[in-house]
């Protein structure tokens, strides 16, 4: 008889618009995790991978004293850690030392279960890290991750990978589909293909972009996978797995279905539902449909990535052409793994040369870094030209991570570790927003000034209130707003006089544009407001109440 199917929730690190890990500090988790852990998980993945910089940069907190914080709360379900290969948390490599440093200081704090997932970049460090987690005592899963170029041939690379993965003692694979471009056809007969040909169980971590993860899961479970990844309703969005609530109504009424404690599960929504109200979290939870991935070209998150580096460099408007340039640099470069970091490096290259007018006359760090074979051997397909320019001694390349073994003594193991990590610091944003009070003092504006508003947007209120200002530097300022019941810094750098009302503004570590097309005729105590925010139109409602 077949084992019940075994659910592991991903809702602390893989949901809608990082809600935890922008928004929720350690001292606040405890209450959900621990609903969470009542439920029945087979784990609850809750640290690592890109979430460590975020809580750094965004919050502003030590990693190491969330995840302490995760691991009291949990006394129930296994916890697992994700981190990306050789580069663990971030994006560059770290030597052996800080390898194995890493692995023994997670499962010092309690982690059960790690997940390896390297973007496909480094395969032998990936193996590599699989037997150092093992010989660490860690249950490990090994993850293949599909990026578009290899969806027509996903079978051939989960039996090729998976094989690598079980000689390097992993004790399961995880087919990982982060764009969601399987169809449920192809997911089964690839589940099919592995489970002929080895005997490691699989778990499936299917992204729900295209509205079809729940009907894959299931064409995935009949053809022989064991466990799926879940996202509680409440987070759960078209760039995460699929809600634990629709996995569970798929799978009701057949024996292989988990059973889980429903109150606990509803209750943990709840909790995530009201938090969202609490802190003002007005993110659409639904994209819709990947259209250009149907139509076969490469998968929205892709231009989404180049609008932001388009962004940074204050060149929003070169993103038709920016984005016509993509292809042409990822032939040239051989066609790595979409995948992060390289789809940044490759965004950037592409932004240098519509900036420049000139194809490769700068070579991004990361494409040197990539072409000297710092993240496994470049592709056979880069160009000779580019490899032999990036292994000139002048070409400037992205290096390797600190060895904490060579760092100079002093300070704690951890403080080392994060030495090692972190050689640059974290990248805090102005004004953390756990200040209890606002630096600034008091405001310095015109008492008319308003300084709370309702504001309602994409159908959602909430209120602002304007409590300080930071000192201007030039045309920029910081303002301390609190939304929903949540003081944060939010930077704004103001237009120049005369010129269109166009904003930029930084939140959390994120840049937003803001372009204000139309102010629409005011009602009494409203001011209807018609602009483009992040290149989407939107209709926001700002009402003045009584002080």
């Amino acid at each position: 008889m077949r084992p019940p199917v075994q659910l592991h929730d991903t809702s602390l690190r893989d949901a809608v618009g990082d809600f935890v890990t922008y928004h929720l500090r350690a001292h606040e988790l405890g209450e959900v995790v621990r609903l969470l852990d009542r439920v029945g998980f087979a784990s609850i993945d809750g640290f690592g991978g890109g979430t460590v910089p975020r809580v750094l940069g965004g919050l502003g907190e030590d990693p190491w004293e969330r995840l302490r914080a995760l691991r009291r709360a949990l006394t129930r379900t296994p916890l697992q850690a994700v981190v990306r290969g050789r580069m663990l948390f971030g994006t560059r490599p770290a030597p052996l030392g800080t390898l194995r440093a890493t692995l023994r200081h997670l499962r010092d704090l309690g982690v059960d279960a790690l997940k390896v997932s390297d973007p496909g970049l480094d395969p032998g460090g990936a193996r590599l890290t699989v037997e150092l987690a093992k010989a660490t005592g860690f249950r490990v899963t090994a993850a293949v991750v599909v990026t578009w170029e290899q969806r027509r041939s996903v079978r051939e690379l989960l039996v090729a990978a998976g094989t690598g993965f079980q000689a390097a003692g992993a004790d399961e694979v995880s087919l990982q589909d982060p764009y969601g471009l399987l169809d449920p056809a192809t997911l089964a007969a690839s589940v099919e293909g592995f489970c002929r040909h080895l005997s490691l169980p699989l778990r499936l971590h299917v992204h729900d972009a295209n509205l079809l993860s729940v009907v894959g899961l299931e064409a995935g479970l009949r053809g022989g996978a064991a466990a799926v990844d879940a996202t509680v309703s409440a987070l759960a969005w078209t760039y995460s797995p699929p809600s634990t609530e629709s996995v569970l109504m798929a799978l009701r009424g057949r024996r292989e279905a988990p059973a889980l404690d429903l109150g606990a599960l509803e209750a943990a929504s709840a909790w995530f539902e009201d938090a969202k109200q609490r802190k003002g979290f007005g993110h659409k939870a639904f994209y819709g449909v990947d259209h250009g991935a149907l139509r076969g070209e490469m998968p929205a998150p892709v231009r989404r990535a180049l609008a932001e580096e388009l962004r940074r460099r204050g060149r929003p408007e070169l993103l038709p052409e920016a984005w016509a340039e993509v292809p042409a640099v990822w032939e040239s470069l051989g066609r790595p793994p979409l995948l992060s970091p390289f789809v940044e490096a490759l965004c950037s290259q592409a932004a240098t040369h519509v900036e420049t007018g000139e194809r490769f006359a700068h070579l991004d760090p990361r494409v040197v870094a990539y072409l000297r074979g710092l993240y496994g051997e470049p592709l056979p397909g880069a160009r000779a030209d580019l490899l032999a320019r990036a292994a000139e001694p002048e070409a400037v390349g992205e290096a390797l991570l600190p060895d904490v073994d060579a760092l100079p003594p002093g300070g704690s193991a951890e403080e080392r570790l994060n030495r090692a990590l972190f050689p640059d610091g974290p990248e805090r944003p102005r004004g953390a927003p756990e200040a209890a009070e606002p630096p600034g003092g008091p405001l310095a504006v015109d008492e008319g000034f308003p300084r709370r508003l309702l504001v309602e947007r994409f159908g959602e209120a909430f209120e602002v209130s304007l409590e300080g200002l930071g000192p201007a530097e030039g045309n920029r300022r910081t303002l301390f707003l609190r939304v929903g019941g949540e003081t944060a810094a939010v930077e704004v750098e103001f237009p120049p006089e005369g010129a269109a009302p166009a904003y930029r503004l930084r939140h959390h570590g994120r840049d937003h544009q803001v372009k204000i097309l139309e102010i629409l005729p005011k009602g009494k105590r409203t001011l209807p407001v018609l602009l483009r925010e992040d290149g989407q139109l939107a209709e926001v409602l700002y009402s003045f109440p009584r002080r």
